[in-house]
Order: structure tokens, then C-alpha cells, then sequence
């Protein structure tokens, strides 16, 4: 039986500026070895590791093609700091991948997929308005992982899929449902809650874990990939502003630096004509 296993994870969920990115790593080969998450890979803000990492993981597919064009989400077309050419793309134009965790960079990954999804914050507060910041994560679960099953639905009869646990939920069924699975089974415990679920006739196996980004090591891989594209996004609009205002300190956008960041620049967005609500999200 062909059997596809699927990490996904988001990057960006906390902050009050800049994109939430979602992303999936999937194969026809469970990963082995340790989880190595993004966190552990970029401790200390080194991004060389992180694109390395990506690089590796994505095998013989060019790291720019699976960021770049995945990163223009709905509605990114409105923050300028995204318009082509942009700047901090270069991060992941060029650059060695490293070895290690029996995968080489040019490894040949069994059915290997990889989707990134950002959005930009206007349309997260923009999906707020249909309910909180879980369910629009959902939301962008759903984009991501639909789009990977009606692509390599011939190549799979069955998917094992795990999601680190999002928004304190323990119960998952009604968003199993909503997003057109038809849920068999559920054990929803403490430190997981995991389903049988069906699409399309074929199965599948959904687990949400505590900590999953450091025990489950496709969610891990996923978790790269998403901070990377955040990462990617960050750069951008850093140095879009940077442009206009030589000196500013770049950003990562949490709240205090956030709101440090905005009280900066907020006679230069006010003199550009840049609504605020294209740079802090609502909630």
C-alpha cells in the first residue's frame, strides 16, 4: 500500500506584524532520525543554519522554487514591500545545503512535496472578522493540505498526517469535517488527539500533538519551512522601510518591538499613504 506521510506547522502566529505562514512536508518515506524543528535550528537568529536545513530537506528541489512561489498569498499584492523586485530574497538564492540525519542535500525523497502559504496581515485580520486566530490557522491548514492531497492523490492510498496542536483545542473532529473529511474514529487524550477520517475513499490517519514539533520529525521539517518563509517575508519588509528610513532598527515583529517599530516609522507611513491596516493586524 502506497502510504503518504504528511508534517505540517505554522511560523508567525504571535506576532502583531508581518505574514502567518503555514507549511506542509510530505513523501512516500516516513522520516527517521531526530525532529529538529525550527526553533532548534535557528536558536540565536542564525538564518544561514535555517536555509541550509531547508535546503537539505528539499532535496533536488531549488529552495527559491518552493518559497517564492508560495509566499504570494491573498492579497499580498497590497503591501508594496512585496512587490517584485523584492529584497531579502537573496537569503535563499544561493548557499550549501548541509548533511547529516541520513539525507544528503541531492537525496532522492520519494514523492516528496512541499507548500508554503503565507498571509499577509490584511488578509488575517480580514479572516478574523470570520472568527478567531485558530480558526483562521485552520483555515490555512485546510488551503495547504487540500492543494497537496488533489496533487498527488494518483501517487497515495493512504495518508498519515500530524499537526503540532494549535489554539489549546483538544478536539479537532468538527474541523476534520469541515474541511470535507469524513471522520470514522477519535481519541482525543491529553497530550494527543488522533482521528481515522477518510477523503475521496481513501484513508486517513490524523494525529495533533503536544509538542509535535519536536517529536514528530515531518512536522519539524514543516516547521523549517514556514519560518524560513516568514523569514523571507521579514527581510522584505525590513528592508523596504529601511530604505526609506536609513538607521531603523529591523523588526521581527512582536508586540513591544512591534509597537517600537510602528511609533518609528508612522510619520514616514502616514506621508507614503500607507494604511495601518496593512502593517498591524486587527487582533
Amino acid at each position: 500500500m502506497k502510504i503518504l506521510w504528511v508534517g505540517l506547522d505554522e511560523a508567525g502566529y504571535g506576532p502583531i506584524l508581518g505574514p502567518l505562514c503555514v507549511a506542509a512536508y510530505a513523501s512516500r518515506r516516513e522520516m527517521a532520525g531526530p525532529a529538529r524543528d525550527s526553533k532548534a535550528i535557528y536558536r540565536g537568529g542564525n538564518i544561514s543554519r535555517l536555509v541550509a536545513r531547508c535546503r537539505q530537506l528539499a532535496g533536488k528541489i531549488p529552495l527559491a522554487e518552493v518559497l517564492l512561489d508560495s509566499v504570494s498569498g491573498q492579497g499580498m499584492e497590497q503591501e508594496p514591500w512585496h512587490l517584485p523586485p523584492a529584497e531579502g530574497d537573496a537569503m535563499i538564492a544561493n548557499g550549501p545545503a548541509v548533511s547529516g540525519a541520513g539525507m544528503s542535500a541531492d537525496a532522492e525523497i520519494p514523492g516528496l512535496q512541499i507548500r508554503a502559504r503565507a498571509a499577509g496581515v490584511a488578509e488575517f485580520s480580514q479572516g478574523l472578522q470570520r472568527g478567531n486566530k485558530a480558526d483562521f490557522l485552520a483555515e490555512l491548514y485546510r488551503d495547504v493540505l487540500l492543494e497537496l492531497f488533489e496533487k498527488t492523490a494518483p501517487e497515495w492510498h493512504e495518508a498519515h498526517v500530524a499537526f503540532d496542536r494549535w489554539g489549546g483545542r483538544h478536539r479537532y473532529a468538527p474541523i476534520l469535517a469541515a474541511w470535507g473529511f469524513e471522520v470514522h474514529e477519535s481519541d482525543d487524550g491529553d497530550k494527543a488527539s488522533r482521528y481515522t477520517a477518510f477523503w475521496r475513499g481513501r484513508r486517513l490517519q490524523i494525529a495533533f500533538l503536544v509538542g509535535g514539533d519536536r517529536s514528530e520529525p515531518a512536522i519539524a521539517a514543516a516547521s523549517c519551512f514556514a519560518k524560513l518563509a516568514r523569514e523571507v517575508l521579514m527581510a522584505r519588509f525590513n528592508a523596504w522601510w529601511v530604505r526609506l528610513l536609513p538607521g531603523l532598527l529591523p523588526t521581527a515583529g512582536y508586540y513591544e518591538d512591534g509597537l517600537r517599530f510602528l511609533a518609528e516609522i508612522e510619520e514616514c507611513r502616514a506621508r507614503h499613504n500607507i494604511p495601518l491596516r496593512l502593517l498591524r493586524r486587527s487582533r
